[in-house]
């Protein structure tokens, strides 16, 4: 079965847990300026259920000066041991 494309950016952010890295993902992005912006749906469910599949530990925040839309993310922390 293909994989989404959403599962396929999750897997490459995973892997870089192994590099020591901790990457932050962003559910929500903007395109366009002005009148024309438009947001993308916010895809935080999807990408929880699919990190907790994968048994990563996770974070969500907002760094958003003042806690706008733009500023939410996951952030990974790490894989759970069992």
């Amino acid at each position: 079965m293909k994989k989404a494309n959403y599962e396929i950016m999750l897997d490459e952010e995973i892997a870089k847990l192994d590099k020591g890295l901790s990457p932050k993902i962003r559910p929500i992005t903007k395109s366009g300026s002005g009148r024309y912006s438009k947001y993308t749906t916010d895809h935080s469910d999807r990408y929880i259920h699919y990190l907790e599949a994968k048994a990563v530990k996770y974070v969500i925040g907002n760094d958003s000066p003042r806690g706008g839309i733009l500023g939410k993310y996951i952030q990974l922390i790490s894989k759970k041991e069992f």
